[in-house]
């Protein structure tokens, strides 16, 4: 997709490579937005909850936005083959200043709609690679993130983490975080490095849950509690006990904690100078001082409370299940 070109009639965007995925179709979005001067001229729609034949309604439905439109289908590989064809018929005739993006993970170029997208659009495919080369793939991806990766490390990250890419886009943001890496001054990346920052999965998810309710972001973390409680819980290092609602409940409340020492600091305080006194890494304690935005004392003194309230109901004072405690309390601390 040229940048200089104008947007054709369709795209798929597709591939394993979940990170490259994204980056097309956030430049995809740009693109659109810079063409018409309004982001009320993007849609969103979802496969297949929306049928093939109802994305083409969509696409040949005017639009009150001036210049290009664009409709983007995520999830499109979900498709039935039917779905599919009725888009490809569509390309042939399509309606005018109106772009569709494909989104999905696989992508068959045998097919209709892929020979119609080839036609009148184009096809950005992004794939990992081979196992063999995915430790280079690691390393590139670190590049990006202003991270120098030996091939050591490459490997050691994918021990650590597993190979699932949007993971370790993740933890790779997380490394350059923790260094302090920018354009200007990349930061080499060490094993001890990987060990402190990075998790296995149940290890990232708990810090995910507890960032997320630190920002009070309720689908975050309604989304990554409900994803805690299938994996198990929170892991034995993070105060899990074996039973996963008794374990994430720790990690919760060990996280109100923080979030009420930190509170309680001089808000002209420096981010160092309030490492150094609370002994709380510089990388954690950045994410505790934003989060101290939504958790102020007195917003921290409510979380303590319903904390408790939901410690009390897991030793029987509630009848209700164990996870719906949890649920209840997470949904208290994100909205309350």
């Amino acid at each position: 997709m040229a940048d200089k070109s104008p947007l054709r009639s369709a795209y798929i965007i597709c591939g394993t490579d979940v990170p490259k995925v994204r980056l097309a179709l956030g430049r995809f979005k740009r693109r659109v937005v810079e063409e018409s001067g309004s982001d009320l001229s993007l849609s969103t729609v979802d496969a297949p909850a929306a049928s093939g034949a109802e994305v083409v309604q969509l696409l040949q439905t005017g639009s009150f936005v001036l210049g290009r439109r664009a409709v983007i289908v995520t999830g499109v590989d979900k498709w039935k083959v039917a779905d599919r064809d009725a888009v490809a018929r569509y390309l042939d005739d399509p309606f005018p200043d109106t772009t569709v993006a494909l989104v999905g993970e696989t992508c068959s170029r045998k097919e209709a709609l892929a020979k119609a997208v080839a036609r009148y659009g184009e096809i950005l495919q992004f794939d990992l690679p081979k196992k063999r080369e995915y430790g280079e793939w690691v390393r590139d991806q670190g590049r990006r993130a202003h991270l120098k990766l030996a091939a050591a490390e490459a490997r050691h990250l994918l021990q650590v983490v597993g190979e699932d890419a949007g993971r370790l886009e993740s933890e790779l943001r997380k490394l350059a975080d923790y260094l302090g890496a920018t354009a200007k001054t990349p930061a080499e990346v060490h094993l001890d490095d990987i060990d402190d920052v990075c998790s296995a999965g149940l290890e990232a998810q708990i810090w995910d849950l507890t960032d997320a309710v630190g920002r009070r972001n309720k689908a975050a973390a309604m989304r990554l509690l409900e994803e805690l409680l299938a994996m198990g819980g929170a892991p034995r290092r993070h105060g899990g006990s074996g039973d996963p609602t008794r374990s994430i409940l720790t990690a919760l409340v060990r996280h109100v904690d923080l979030l009420r020492q930190v509170a309680a600091l001089d808000p002209e305080m420096p981010a160092d100078k309030a490492s150094e006194t609370l002994k709380i890494h510089p990388f954690r304690m950045r994410k505790l001082l934003e989060q101290r935005e939504s958790f102020g004392v007195a917003t921290v003194d409510r979380a303590t409370m319903v904390l408790a309230e939901a410690d009390a109901a897991l030793v029987g004072a509630s009848q209700l299940e164990p996870e719906l405690v949890l649920e209840r309390a997470v949904l208290q601390l994100v909205t309350g």
